[in-house]
C-alpha cells in the first residue's frame, strides 16, 4: 500500500472531535489563521497553515488532525 501524499476533501481523519471526513479545506496565513483560500488538497509535510471543515460539525488547523490510513479514497 502506498503512503497517501495529500489530504484531500473526503479524506477519513482523526482530530480532538473524533473521527470525520473533511469537507472542505483552506490555506490560512499566520497573519489570519482561520479563513484563507479554498482547495481541494494540501500536501501531508505542508508547514504553512491551514484549517479543514469536517462533517461531525467542527473544524481545525492541520496541525491537529492525522489521516486515517485503510480509510481514504486513495490510501
Amino acid at each position: 500500500m502506498m503512503n497517501k501524499l495529500y489530504f484531500s476533501i473526503g479524506d477519513s481523519v482523526m482530530s480532538r472531535w473524533g473521527e470525520a471526513k473533511i469537507v472542505r479545506m483552506d490555506i490560512t496565513s499566520f497573519g489570519e489563521p482561520k479563513y484563507g483560500d479554498s482547495v481541494s488538497n494540501v500536501p501531508i509535510d505542508y508547514n504553512g497553515p491551514w484549517i479543514a471543515d469536517l462533517d461531525n460539525g467542527h473544524w481545525a488547523y492541520g496541525s491537529q488532525i492525522s489521516l486515517i490510513q485503510g480509510h481514504n479514497e486513495y490510501a
